[in-house]
């Protein structure tokens, strides 16, 4: 499906990506955090400045509200249950400021408004195309 490559800042796996098994912990979570499809949607305010609160879009299906300027917030279970510091989410907001253009805490939305309309797009063409599949299968 097209949001996979879309919404993730890395491929995937090739012949030179370390053993997930081979790392600690929070290694493996930045790993994850570069390679899960995610989807960050900075909050703002009516001007359009970021508020410092996203919410992310996991492959999962599940979303998670990361709030940048304070430690260990995010409503992920890694966060709750293992205290993770530095959870995937906070390394994928992280991750997409630094390397996508979202926008960080007081900084106004501007082009990052279009990605978040690419990915709707690109969302909109998935669920057609799964609910295209699903078609043959009520008859």
């Amino acid at each position: 499906m097209a949001i996979a490559q879309s919404a993730t800042l890395d491929a995937g796996a090739d012949e030179n990506s370390p053993d997930m098994d081979d790392l600690d912990a929070a290694k493996r979570r930045g790993v994850r955090a570069r390679r899960e499809s995610m989807i960050v949607v900075p909050q703002t305010d009516d001007e359009g400045v970021c508020i410092g609160i996203y919410d992310v879009h996991s492959e999962s299906g599940e979303h998670y509200m990361v709030v940048l300027d304070q430690p260990e917030c995010c409503d992920c279970p890694d966060t709750e249950y293992n205290g993770a510091e530095n959870c995937k989410h906070r390394r994928r907001v992280a991750l997409e400021i630094t390397e996508e253009g979202c926008p960080a805490p007081g900084q106004e939305i501007g082009d990052y408004a279009d990605t978040l309309d690419s990915h709707r797009e690109a969302l909109r063409e998935d669920l057609e195309t799964v609910a295209g599949m699903l078609d043959p299968l009520a008859d």
